[in-house]
Formats: C-alpha cells, structure tokens, sequence
C-alpha cells in the first residue's frame, strides 16, 4: 500500500476558517465599543431628567429657585419640588411623594438666572453636567 503524504490544509479548510475568524472580528466590534463607553447610561440618564425638567418648567406658571432646590406651581396649582436627596434627585408633588429622577447624584448646584435655570450635577463617578433649562419670563 502506498504511502499518502498530507501537508498543508485544502482550500476548503482555509476558507471555512477566515469565514470564522471574519464573523467573530465582526461581532465582537460592536461589543468593544460599548465596553469602552462605560459612561453612556449616566448619560443618558442625565439627559433624560434634564429633558423632563424642561418640561416641567415649559408647562409651569411659576418657577422658583432657592438653596440648590427647584419649586414649580404647575397649571393646577400643584406644587412641585426637584431637589436632591442622599444621592438621588428626586421630584415631590405637594410635600408627597418620591418619585426618583436620577441616582449616583454626589452634589446638585442650581442657578436662577433671568431667563433660565443652570442646573449643574456631579456624579459619584466623577463626571460633570451642566445644562441651562429655558424659560418664559411673564
């Protein structure tokens, strides 16, 4: 019986496996990606309370601010407060209630200025926000 020699790989195992190895490199892309941007749901996060806020403040008759503490009389006269409590920001309505609108707050800073409210927040994880929430003045 003759002697067979096999050396190399044939044509279709080359194939097959840079298939393979293309389809990981592929889907392990998008994972990288969002391994890398551990921030994103802080973000979004704080992007989502500081739209809600606007508008809040869009539908209210009259908006206060005082010592880091957001006071809102909405257009059925309830009174609404969004200050920051332990490490969450949360909004009461008429002195009840706890709804949360964002945790791992570490300080909140608000400004009143003539047309519009700064509202500054420090995460626990160290990052910085800061947006201007516009208003109508009468």
């Amino acid at each position: 019986m003759p002697k067979v020699r096999s050396q190399g790989f044939t044509l279709l195992e080359t194939l097959i496996s840079l298939i393979i190895i293309s389809l990981i490199l592929i889907l392990s892309f998008p994972l990288f990606r969002t391994i890398h941007n551990v921030n994103y749901y802080e973000e979004l996060s704080v992007r989502q309370m500081f739209s809600f806020l606007q508008e809040e403040v869009n539908r209210a008759r009259e908006v206060s601010v005082l010592s880091n503490t957001i006071y809102i009389i909405d257009d059925i006269n309830r009174k609404i407060i969004i200050e920051q409590y332990e490490n969450l920001v949360r909004r009461r309505v008429n002195s009840s209630g706890h709804e949360v609108l964002l945790q791992n707050v570490e300080a909140i800073h608000v400004t009143n200025h003539t047309n519009s409210i700064m509202i500054k927040l420090q995460m626990e994880g160290g990052g910085v926000y800061q947006k201007n929430i516009h208003r109508t003045v009468p």
